[in-house]
C-alpha cells in the first residue's frame, strides 16, 4: 500500500510538472510587468524585483491583504513564486507602494492559447535533460551575443537553491544546494538570466 501511494504521488508530480507552466512577472520601480497575466489552472507565477527599490507582491485590493499570498518585502533581485490551483481573478498590490497593482487571471489548464503571453522556456532556448532526474541534469541554452549568462536553481517558493557555473552553452546540476547537500525530491525552477532577460524551465528531482 505504501509503495502504491508513493507511485501515485510520483505520477501526480510528473503529470503536474509536465502540464503546468511558469509565468514571469517583472517588478521594475513602480510597475508590475505584465500588469495582468493570464495563466492556466495549476500554473505558477514567479515575480522578480528587477528594479532598485524594495517591493512586495501581496494578494488583495485597496491595500487590504486577502491572505492568498504575500511575498513579504522583496529586495532588488529577489524572487517570489506562487502556484494557482483555482480558477478565478486574483488582484494584488505592493504593500510599500499601494498604487502598484496587478492581476493574475486563472483559466482552465491549457486555456488562454490565443493571445496569451508565451509561457516559460524550453521553446526559448532553455532545455533540461534528463527530466525527471535522479542524479545529474544537463541544462542547455542557445548562446546569444556576448552577454554574460547566470544560471540558478530555485525552489517553488522562489528561494535560491544553487548557483550554477555556466559553460558556453551548457551547465550541469548534480542535485545539490550551495552547501553541497543533496536536495529533496520536488519540482525546481531553472532560471537563466542574460542581458537583462530571464527564461525559466521546470525540473523534476526524484529521490
Amino acid at each position: 500500500m505504501k509503495l502504491l501511494s508513493r507511485l501515485l504521488a510520483v505520477g501526480w508530480l510528473l503529470t503536474s510538472a509536465a502540464s503546468a507552466a511558469v509565468w514571469p512577472v517583472s517588478i521594475a520601480e513602480f510597475v508590475f510587468t505584465p500588469a495582468t497575466v493570464n495563466i492556466g489552472q495549476g500554473d505558477t507565477v514567479i515575480w522578480t524585483n528587477t528594479g532598485a527599490l524594495r517591493h512586495s507582491t501581496t494578494s488583495g485590493t485597496g491595500g487590504i491583504p486577502d491572505g492568498i499570498w504575500n511575498s513579504g518585502i522583496m529586495d532588488p533581485t529577489a524572487t517570489f513564486s506562487h502556484a494557482f490551483p483555482n480558477i478565478g481573478s486574483f488582484p494584488y498590490f505592493c504593500s510599500l507602494h499601494l498604487g502598484m497593482t496587478g492581476t493574475v487571471v486563472v483559466g482552465p489548464a491549457g486555456g488562454f492559447e490565443e493571445g496569451r503571453q508565451v509561457p516559460v522556456p524550453s521553446s526559448m532556448g532553455l532545455a533540461v535533460s534528463p527530466n525527471p532526474v535522479r542524479w545529474s541534469a544537463s541544462i542547455r541554452y542557445r548562446p546569444r551575443g556576448a552577454n554574460p549568462v547566470s544560471l540558478e536553481v530555485l525552489d517553488l517558493n522562489g528561494r535560491l537553491v544553487r548557483t550554477l557555473e555556466p559553460g558556453t552553452e551548457r551547465a550541469l546540476w548534480d542535485g545539490t544546494d550551495n552547501e553541497g547537500r543533496q536536495v529533496q525530491a520536488s519540482v525546481y525552477i531553472i532560471r537563466l538570466s542574460r542581458g537583462g532577460n530571464q527564461n525559466y524551465a521546470r525540473l523534476v528531482k526524484l529521490q
